[in-house]
């Protein structure tokens, strides 16, 4: 097949779930013989090849106003590929995505599939922290993102979502979707992510106390995230449980409040560690106790939580969004009712003692059965499905 993929994100030029989930998915394809291009938003890296796909660019506006501009660039930058004759186009963010559907409808295919990833309107409330107040009407800037999702999913051929929580989501916007979905786990990279013989020797490498009890979290420190809920339950923690140290990982608009909350509660159990590189994160994971997924809203999957259960690291998270769909039948005793400091210092001294009852290859096997080999063998299987009505490309 000839794919397309449009993703407003894509690694290595940005690092965040969805971005390593489009890349990692289209690097599977490239390795089973299909041709890939990628269109995606233009940076300071603008390389033509990466790992075999072919890599072109379209202008992205930050500001959102200015977001009809980025849906003009791409749909341009498209109208210059037609005669790659793609046999599917793959959408994974709502700016590219629309923008393929806006192409669809003017030149008569090639076919769609959408990962849908979030709902945009949500991600951004989120972000923003905007509550409706006394049944408010959606501000505009919302209702524009969420009517985008909308004409996504009315028009899409065949639609991905990582969980029942975030078909939910997909639904609640646009109803009529059975007949087009699929589901979908996330994946991991099983080679990268693989258990340690030897915590020592980790926590050296890290130079990480070898005595201590480590608690870590990787996210992008985003207010969705709960992370300053996680720092505040470390002073409740650390009073209890000395030996309990937590590590932060990650970038993100929440830095320097993290920064100052931290020095405001005296905490010396937390720290801030930025941006981990891949080639060090595994380590990570291989050298910390219990990985902390604090997610106060809009947890769509979590990648990082098979990260760590690759490792064969126990995950606490919250009941929000799709936490409690990976962890229910793999870790029950560690999904924690509620997102608040209180509950959150509470589960993590609960679950502290059962960490030695935790059978880490269980764990392993799990995450290994979402490898993203196997996620691939689903998406293929999807596409092929798609591009088969569609009509060998010329």
């Amino acid at each position: 097949m000839r794919i397309l993929a449009i993703a407003d994100f894509f690694f290595p030029f940005v690092v965040g779930g969805s971005a390593i989930m489009a890349y990692e998915l289209m690097r599977e394809m490239v390795e089973r013989g299909h041709e890939v291009t990628v269109l995606t938003r233009a940076g300071e890296d603008m390389r033509d090849r990466v790992d075999g796909m072919d890599m072109l660019y379209y202008r992205f506006a930050t500001s959102p106003t200015r977001y009809p501009l980025s849906v003009l660039s791409a749909v341009q930058a498209l109208r210059q590929l037609n005669d790659r004759h793609f046999d599917l186009v793959n959408m994974h963010h709502a700016s590219g995505g629309i923008a393929a559907e806006i192409y669809k409808k003017l030149s008569g295919g090639p076919p769609t599939v959408f990962f849908f990833q979030g709902p945009w309107h949500g991600e951004a409330i989120a972000k923003e922290a905007w509550q409706s107040r006394n049944g408010s009407r959606l501000p505009a800037k919302y209702a524009v993102r969420k009517s985008v999702d909308r004409a996504i999913l009315r028009n899409c051929d065949a639609l991905f979502c990582l969980s029942d929580y975030m078909y939910g989501e997909a639904s609640a916007i646009f109803p009529h979707l059975a007949a087009k979905y699929h589901k979908l786990s996330g994946g991991v990279n099983v080679e990268r992510f693989a258990p340690v013989v030897d915590r020592a020797t980790a926590r050296r490498e890290l130079d990480l106390d070898a005595e201590s009890i480590v608690l870590l979290t990787v996210r992008r420190l985003d207010p969705r995230m709960g992370l300053e809920n996680l720092v505040r339950a470390m002073a409740i923690v650390g009073a209890m449980r000395p030996d309990v140290v937590l590590l932060i990982g990650g970038k993100g608009q929440l830095h320097g409040r993290l920064r100052e909350l931290i020095a405001g509660l005296n905490l010396e159990n937390v720290r801030l560690l930025g941006y981990i590189d891949d080639e060090v994160l595994p380590i990570y994971y291989q050298a910390s106790n219990l990985f902390v997924m604090p997610t106060e809203t809009m947890e769509g999957y979590g990648l990082s939580t098979l990260e760590a259960l690759a490792c064969g690291l126990p995950v606490l998270g919250t009941d929000v969004g799709a936490t409690p769909e990976i962890l229910s039948d793999l870790l029950p005793d560690f999904i924690a009712s509620g997102t608040e400091p209180q509950v959150l210092a509470e589960n993590i001294l609960r679950c502290l003692p059962l960490l030695r009852g935790v059978d880490g290859r269980r764990l392993r096997r799990f995450a290994e059965a979402r490898s993203w080999a196997r996620v691939a063998d689903r998406v293929e299987a999807v596409f092929e499905q798609v591009a088969k009505g569609w009509g060998p490309a010329a």
